[in-house]
């Protein structure tokens, strides 16, 4: 039992310097990457619904008011997501909320593989609105501060993402619906296997990434969006290349060691009013 449990100690230690060797090759480099993934499936799969409207109203019998509230689940959703769950990667992570939002999104497009009632749409809105609102705090937040590291000019490439990217996720889920069903006359079903795949695919990447946030306690008060904006400066967490990180509230900006803004601020409403 000593020596299996030596072997088996040393099989854990070697497969943990395999990944932190793993992750640090490329690992921040993969971080814009699979958290630009994210950001386009979340806002893509919003679309989705958006595009396909009509087709589902006829689809499922609905009312012009029914179709109404499913905006409203959206933004339900998403302003939920912003107010309690922003600030939960300063405390978890910003890989764990990208790999949340991932599943999201592909929870939704399961739902939206099988739609049979008004109720399985309201939660797969609901559900799309969390998504949106985790990826427009934390997954936005992860992009732009692993952005410094890889692109010299990071400034506008970060107020580039915070500014478009959302809209660029609409855009391409609206345009490849658009492109899928009318043009080339196939399933929609294999679309939303495709963006399943995609999503499932984007996992194991967010888990090779880097982690840019300092994980910290924080008092479970304080995880509201309202309760942070009465800290004081030396609250603040700093990362490696001496910006200050000052909060994940569904707006983000980001100031250097000399109060010089790096990048823009997306308001909170902005991903919510898109949907």
């Amino acid at each position: 039992m000593l020596v299996l449990g030596r072997l088996t100690a040393g099989a854990v230690a070697r497969s943990r310097c395999f990944l932190a060797r793993l992750r640090s090759k490329r690992s921040v480099r993969t971080s814009v990457y699979a958290g630009f993934a994210v950001l386009l499936l979340t806002f893509a799969s919003s679309s989705l619904v958006i595009a396909l409207l009509a087709a589902i109203r006829t689809l499922l019998a609905i009312t012009t008011g029914d179709a109404a509230m499913t905006t409203i689940a959206y933004f339900a959703g998403c302003a939920a997501s912003l107010l309690f769950f922003g600030r939960l990667s300063n405390r978890f992570g910003r890989r764990l909320m990208a790999a949340l939002a991932a599943l999201l999104v592909l929870a939704v497009l399961m739902l939206l593989s099988q739609l049979e009632s008004l109720a399985a749409l309201y939660i797969a809105r609901l559900l799309q609105g969390f998504a949106s609102g985790l990826t427009a705090s934390a997954v936005i937040a992860w992009i732009v501060e692993s952005i410094p590291a890889v692109y010299a000019k990071s400034s506008a490439v970060s107020a580039a993402i915070v500014g478009g990217g959302p809209s660029i996720g609409f855009a391409v889920g609206a345009l490849l619906t658009g492109i899928w069903v009318e043009s080339l006359k196939m399933p929609l079903q294999w679309l939303i296997l495709s963006l399943g795949t995609a999503a499932v695919l984007t996992l194991p990447a967010i888990f090779l990434s880097a982690e840019t946030a300092h994980c910290r306690p924080i008092p479970l008060k304080d995880l509201l969006i309202c309760a942070g904006r009465h800290r004081s400066a030396g609250d603040r967490s700093y990362g490696k290349n001496g910006s200050a990180h000052l909060g994940t509230d569904g707006g983000r900006f980001v100031r250097n060691s000399n109060g010089k803004k790096l990048s823009g601020q997306l308001s909170r409403n902005d991903a919510c009013s898109r949907g």
